[in-house]
């Protein structure tokens, strides 16, 4: 059996930024069950009081233009879009430094209280730290996973301000991020209920024909997870997509993928970052009214403003 202080799961960006905080404290291993580690996420972060290197960074917008069914304006905030490549290659190349161990191809088949077994080897750990959503942990968790839907789309036209689309459940679709890329732009449309699949693509059709232009490049589906949960396991902890991120409506997804992975020191040393909590629980408020159909009033909007704009 092999034993790790650290065994995290998943090799999206805040597995592996875990995997650098924490291989200074003990001996440290990732697990990822596709046979590459693959690059998961949008580039486009919110970054408030993120630090991210200049050489990380490809653009920054200092706006973000805000559309709901009654008014469109601008919004003062400083999102950037990263080199999501060249930043995992350093973390990667910083972990092989450190001697982390990086095993692919390794699909959980069980987890108990401090040991892990998968389709090729059994682990004996001190803490788990899941990042990629992984239903093995969540049953062992009694979590119930309840979850967001995205259809992505790349088109190949380019665009050159961030939007967010806020709307009332049109065509199943209750959010629209419109985000520029160097070559096309990306629209990611967020829906509840699969069942209106259908629904949400014809309406994404309309919409980016009459709002976008161009030609359909790429197109997938991304289902994500809403209800934010601590784990009740003193040495199991959920980070990033594992934590569930009610945030992704309001753009502070990546924010918080980036944010809870920083957040395990914290945890180690038993103290947490109360504007962090403050902010999560903003967004939560906002994604669960979101949630239930509810019109956005002024106070609401107000709140978003404020969580863009905020850079402290």
């Amino acid at each position: 059996m092999n034993y790790f202080k650290f065994l995290i799961i998943g090799s999206d960006l805040p597995a592996l930024i875990s995997a650098s905080i924490l291989s200074k404290y003990g001996p440290t291993v990732v697990i990822e069950e596709n046979k590459y580690i693959r690059h998961k996420s949008d580039s486009f972060i919110i970054k408030r009081n993120l630090e991210v290197e200049n050489r990380f960074v490809e653009k920054k917008f200092n706006k973000i233009e805000l559309i709901t069914e009654k008014e469109r304006e601008y919004i003062n905030t400083e999102v950037i879009r990263i080199n999501e490549f060249l930043l995992r290659e350093h973390i990667l190349k910083s972990l092989l430094k450190r001697k982390v161990q990086i095993k692919t191809g390794e699909k959980i088949t069980s987890v108990g209280k401090n040991t892990l077994t998968t389709n090729r080897s059994k682990y004996k750990f001190d803490v788990l730290i899941s990042s990629d959503n992984c239903r093995k942990i969540n049953s062992a968790l009694n979590i119930k996973e309840e979850y967001y839907h995205e259809l992505v789309i790349s088109r190949n036209v380019k665009s050159k301000n961030v939007k967010l689309y806020l709307l009332h459940k049109i065509g199943g679709v209750k959010f629209i991020w419109v985000l520029p890329y160097k070559r096309e732009t990306k629209v990611i449309f967020g829906f509840d209920n699969y069942d209106e699949l259908e629904n949400v693509k014809r309406f994404a059709q309309i919409f980016l024909d009459s709002n976008v232009g161009g030609k359909t490049t790429d197109a997938k589906i991304r289902r994500i997870r809403k209800n934010l949960t601590e784990s009740n396991k003193e040495n199991i902890i959920l980070i990033g997509d594992s934590e569930g991120v009610g945030c992704c409506l309001t753009g502070e997804k990546n924010y918080y993928f980036i944010r809870s992975s920083m957040r395990i020191e914290e945890k180690l040393l038993g103290y947490e970052d109360d504007r962090i909590t403050r902010d999560k629980k903003l967004c939560e408020l906002i994604s669960k009214k979101l949630n239930m159909g509810a019109d956005l009033d002024f106070n609401d909007l107000q709140i978003l403003k404020i969580l863009f704009s905020k850079n402290d």
